[in-house]
């Protein structure tokens, strides 16, 4: 940008407002940790959610895409969709997770449907698989496409844990805009199982590739100017409440840390309940403290 007189100024306000109506993109996250820290997410950015080992950062993931589905129907334009990458998940045990989640059906159940197909397959007539596929297009009607209107594509894509790197993943959406399809927002199931795209060292080194990784990720976020929310383990002391979650906590490499733009650190608390605050206030936004507990608990 050059800024020296008022035909400049006019100029760069012609470029801003071109960038704002065409390539511009704000998506409120339904969380308050987002909305009432960030503001939301917007273009060019990455966020990293942080969290030990099985502490539900995938789930998170999902659980997050849904919630910005729901918050943003209206601002999405026809062939706008959101790509979610896994590099550990299975492709359908990830199809069930966005069943499930979207759909707000108990995971059991849904898992049932493969189990259930299993048994029938060995003696499937053709009238038994044309059912089975309207059972499982009935469901993903009523989960997926259920929760986007329609109004927003979902794009799901599953790669083999370290052998997809950032590059591949620009790649990846250069092919979905060949085809039509905009990338308006990216997950990243996560950045620890990523390879870098260039190896820069001739020795493997474990610190310096999870900081390239993330910069790559930081380069991508620019390029497509779209958010990108990923996710990264904490080290294993962190689990334990009496610690103070920190950047200090993010496990592997630091570089992770100054390469990102939003870290947020993040835990499960087994002590607490449902109806302690503040998590009541989420999981029951009319809870009346008046009343029994044995009241929601029916509902």
């Amino acid at each position: 940008f050059i800024i020296t007189n008022k035909d400049s100024t006019k100029k760069l306000s012609e470029t801003i407002t071109k960038y704002i109506l065409s390539d511009y993109s704000f998506f409120k996250t339904g969380y308050d940790l987002f909305d009432a820290s960030i503001d939301g997410f917007e273009s060019s950015s990455v966020h990293i959610i942080s969290a030990p080992s099985n502490h539900g950062k995938s789930i998170f993931l999902v659980n997050l895409l849904n919630s910005i589905v729901r918050e943003n129907l209206d601002s999405f334009e026809e062939n706008d969709v959101i790509l979610f990458v896994t590099l550990e998940d299975d492709i359908y045990k990830l199809f069930r997770r966005f069943a499930s989640i979207l759909g707000n059906y108990n995971y059991t159940s849904v898992k049932r449907i493969f189990k259930v197909g299993y048994e029938l397959s060995k003696n499937a007539t053709p009238d038994v698989k044309y059912k089975f596929e309207q059972i499982n297009q009935n469901l993903i009607n009523a989960s997926i496409l259920s929760a986007t209107k329609e109004k927003i594509g979902l794009v799901i894509k599953h790669c083999n844990e370290n052998t997809f790197s950032p590059g591949d993943l620009g790649r990846f959406i250069d092919q979905i805009k060949m085809v039509g399809y905009n990338v308006k927002l990216v997950f990243a199931d996560y950045i620890d199982v990523f390879s870098p795209t260039v190896q820069k060292y001739s020795s493997y080194n474990d610190y310096d590739n999870q900081g390239i990784i993330v910069q790559e990720l930081r380069n991508l976020s620019r390029i497509y100017k779209v958010p990108i929310v990923t996710a990264t383990q904490n080290k294993r002391e962190s689990e334990k409440l009496n610690s103070v979650l920190s950047n200090d906590q993010v496990g592997d490499s630091y570089k992770k840390i100054r390469y990102s733009d939003y870290i947020y650190m993040c835990r499960q608390r087994t002590d607490l309940d449902p109806f302690v605050e503040p998590v009541a206030s989420f999981v029951f936004p009319d809870l009346d403290e008046s009343q029994p507990q044995e009241k929601y608990l029916k509902n």
